[in-house]
């Protein structure tokens, strides 16, 4: 988890101009924002990308880990807490099919 917190702080006050982008590109094509997307989420985002993971797989990870915890959606810390919650327990369960 420290390395966790080091990038947290790292990122923390940034918003990624590109997820910013899609949002107003999207309601400009006409297209449909679905979800707003808060600043803890950009930041979650943000922090995932930097650990490796693909744009679409940060915000599939962000959002699911949004819908399960509404409330971590709002905060940086407990929003990485979840999305990594979620990864080990399904690391837990592959392993235990094995």
């Amino acid at each position: 988890t420290r390395a966790a917190q080091k990038i947290v702080a790292t990122l923390q006050g940034k918003v990624t101009a590109t997820a910013l982008l899609r949002d107003e590109a999207l309601a400009a094509d006409g297209g449909e924002v679905v979800a707003k997307v808060t600043s803890a989420q950009r930041e979650a985002m943000d922090a995932l990308e930097s650990l490796g993971y693909r744009p679409g797989e940060a915000r599939e990870q962000v959002d699911a880990a949004a819908r399960r915890n509404p409330v971590a959606a709002e905060n940086l810390q407990d929003l990485m807490r979840e999305v990594f919650r979620a990864q080990a327990a399904t690391k837990a369960a592959f392993a235990i099919e094995e």
